[in-house]
Formats: C-alpha cells, structure tokens, sequence
C-alpha cells in the first residue's frame, strides 16, 4: 500500500513538472494527466520507448529514477499531447534532449522501432495528423 502511494506521488510530481515545462515553453496541446501517463507506460510495456530497458531495470527508488516523459518531437516543435510522448528511460530522455530524433538515434546508435518512427512522423511541423 505504501509502494502505490510513493508510485501515485512520484506520477502526480511528473504530470505536474511536465505541464509546468510546457507552459514554459509556450508549447501547444492539451499536456498528459497522470492517469494518461500510467496509461501510456502500461502501453508500451514500461519499457522506454528507444533502448527498451524494461522500468525494473533502471528503477532506483532512492534516487527516484523511472521511466520519464518524453518528447519525441522536441516542445515547442512538436504538440504537447499524449500522441507525441512516450516514455524513456533519464539516459535516453536527457542524451536526447531537444535533438532531433533521428540525429540523436544515429549518434547513439540505435535500431529505432517503427512504432517510435511513426510517432516522430506524424508529429512533425506540418504533419495532417499532428496535434496542436
């Protein structure tokens, strides 16, 4: 019961410090609730979306790592909505930064999935299903 909670808090502190950075940054979209975060976490496996570590391997609870919110399409390039943020691991999310996802995959050298690629696709500036 404890875990849960310390889990529900550490999701509110990221939903909550997400949508902070976005109106920051003057990004456009309607941002992610935490229970969308969950929702998303659970549908990519809670892996991170680019090197695939699975959440219990780079969960330290100590130090409060998980799984964060990231932006494929870098704010404010890119919607603030849940169909342009996946979840990644602080090693993958603070390599890639604002870069472009493709630079940054080649630098690192990573095998992207294809469900990451048509994420970084259709949200693209100009993309007919973008969201913004």
């Amino acid at each position: 019961a404890e875990h849960e909670r310390n889990e529900k808090r550490l999701a509110r502190w990221r939903t909550q410090t997400h949508q902070r950075r976005a109106r920051e940054r003057n990004a456009t979209g309607e941002g992610l609730s935490m229970f969308a975060w969950f929702a998303l976490m659970r549908e990519w496996g809670y892996r991170c979306a680019y090197c695939n570590a699975h959440r219990s391997e780079i969960r330290d609870p100590s130090r409060k790592m998980d799984l964060e919110i990231e932006h494929v399409v870098p704010m404010p390039l890119g919607p603030n909505s849940p169909c342009n943020i996946v979840p990644a691991c602080k090693c993958c999310n603070s390599s890639k930064s604002d870069s472009d996802l493709l630079d940054w995959a080649r630098w690192r050298g990573l095998s992207l999935s294809s469900r990451v690629l048509a994420v970084y696709q259709s949200n693209q500036p100009g993309a007919s299903n973008a969201a913004g």
